[in-house]
């Protein structure tokens, strides 16, 4: 079984980027990733690690139930 941690809700997260005066590459660079990782992953082309979604919550001040949850991706076993 993996686990990914994903964006509850991308759309609400810039918004609330917007409202504490962030853009996507200012809130980038100051949680220490690219503009580009960032676009990914609230595309959902990217999942966070632990480490960067950390990162994220502590600059945007939020915790964890409040930004991401965790997917439990099963994948089949080829015989």
């Amino acid at each position: 079984m993996e686990m990914k941690i994903r964006f509850k809700d991308p759309m609400n997260f810039k918004r609330q980027l917007l409202i504490k005066g962030y853009s996507l590459r200012s809130f980038a660079i100051e949680a220490g990733m690219s503009n580009g990782y960032l676009s990914l992953m609230l595309r959902e082309e990217r999942h966070p690690s632990p480490g960067i979604a950390q990162k994220i919550l502590a600059v945007i001040g939020a915790e964890f139930e409040d930004i991401f949850f965790i997917e439990d991706v099963h994948q089949s076993k080829q015989e």
